[in-house]
């Protein structure tokens, strides 16, 4: 029983390292700002923000261009001049959706960014309740690290000492 308390002892009088100080406030921004979650929280609103500046506004316009009626055999065989049907087209179309339509692709913006919202505040949320519980572990892990040094020190001033062999 006495070799193993001394192997125990032993193994346990090597100093352990402590964790630089941290705050708790200073635990949940490091986390708050660092954490995966939090960044991608912060780059959906980020998109859904920019996706809501286009909505409800109009489509661009479209431009065509052709020609009708080209002939391709016989003799006024691709030419442009010879064939009085030849003719070309140039023409410029703007959809225009009704207006209750556009007012709906913006509420769904705004509905889309305040989702994103909410899910970020519920990224952050569980990013300090991880960090602050982090935080209470090591500062438990200090505390019982602190109480087995104190142990320790009472256990050495147990054992006899020895001299060199």
């Amino acid at each position: 029983m006495r070799a193993s308390m001394m192997l125990a002892v032993a193994a346990l009088t090597t100093s352990a390292a402590h964790a630089q100080t941290l705050t708790y406030d200073q635990a949940l921004r490091d986390a708050v700002a660092n954490a995966p979650g939090a960044v991608a929280g912060r780059a959906g609103v980020s998109a859904a923000q920019a996706d809501a500046r286009a909505a409800g506004s109009l489509p661009d316009p479209r431009v065509s261009i052709g020609i009708e009626n080209y002939p391709v055999s016989g003799p006024p065989a691709f030419s442009l001049s010879r064939d009085d049907m030849t003719m070309g087209r140039v023409g410029f179309q703007q959809d225009l959706p009704n207006l209750a339509k556009r007012h709906a692709a913006q509420a769904q913006a705004r509905a889309v960014i305040a989702t994103a919202e909410a899910s970020q505040a519920t990224k952050l949320r569980e990013v300090r309740l991880g960090a602050g519980q982090a935080w209470i572990d090591l500062a438990y892990a200090e505390r019982r690290l602190a109480a087995l040094d104190t142990v320790l020190l009472f256990l050495r001033s147990l054992l006899p000492l020895r001299g060199p062999p």
